[in-house]
């Protein structure tokens, strides 16, 4: 029996017979990976929480994550922003996180030049 590259399912060969628990394995984990992609984890980095020094960093626990996850990843507006919010500057202070890394149960901003001041949020989807 072969296997498939990145989700491991099972493609029988011709000389091998067919058996149903093959077919529900692939079933289960091409639905574990969909139900993945559709997950959405939002996560605020402090302005407070961030390294002394550059590359600025900081980490934020995220049970549900593992190393290997590579979720997307985009910008939202803090709950707190209303008509006086200074989106302009938030926009520049989200540009300074340059990547995100996952870990085991956390997910690291880093930001190789500029520290933010403000609290970013950030949405992870796919993890």
């Amino acid at each position: 029996m072969k296997f498939t590259e990145f989700l491991k399912l099972k493609k029988p060969e011709q000389t091998d017979f067919y058996n149903v628990d093959d077919f529900n394995e692939n079933a289960d984990a091409i639905d574990e990976e969909l139900s993945k992609m559709n997950r959405k984890l939002t996560l605020t980095f402090t302005a407070a929480g961030w390294s002394d020094t550059a590359p600025f960093t900081q980490s934020v626990t995220a049970a549900e994550v593992t190393a290997t996850d590579r979720p997307e990843r985009w910008f939202d507006y803090p709950a707190s922003a209303g008509e006086d919010f200074d989106y302009d500057k938030y926009s520049e202070e989200t540009s300074y996180v340059t990547y995100c890394e996952t870990g085991a149960g956390t997910i690291k901003a880093v930001c190789k030049k500029d520290k933010p001041t403000m609290d970013i949020v950030i949405v992870f989807k796919g993890y």
